[in-house]
């Protein structure tokens, strides 16, 4: 099975799907890990916001990159929750492949 696995953080934060992606190797699977981190900017009052969409080039190259996978997976914490949403309803737009969310949100706030 073709897997691809997004991740949403800078890579040392990225220990699951890191797991993940080697666990799936060691059992014959094919695995991508795709970072897909984007930084936060200042906002009202100096607060970090996050920039919940991605410009459309990294999504055309996303597509690409989850077009032969059988199967896509997305970690995230709850402050990637709507990052996680746009880039899954991008996926599926485009692609007919299962998207399954995993990591911290998903799994305590399903």
């Amino acid at each position: 099975m073709k897997v691809v696995l997004i991740s949403p953080y800078a890579d040392i934060q990225s220990f699951g799907v890191r797991l993940l992606a080697e666990c799936l190797k060691k059992e014959g699977h094919e695995a991508r890990i795709v970072f897909l981190w984007r930084p936060t900017v200042a906002g009202p009052g100096g607060a970090a916001a996050s920039l919940d969409e991605y410009p459309e080039p990294v999504m055309r190259e996303l597509v690409r990159l989850c077009s032969d996978a059988q199967l896509v997976g997305v970690s995230l914490m709850t402050e990637h929750v709507f990052r996680a949403r746009f880039v899954t309803r991008k996926l599926k737009e485009s692609l007919k492949v299962p998207v399954i969310w995993g990591g911290v949100h998903p799994t305590i706030q399903p």
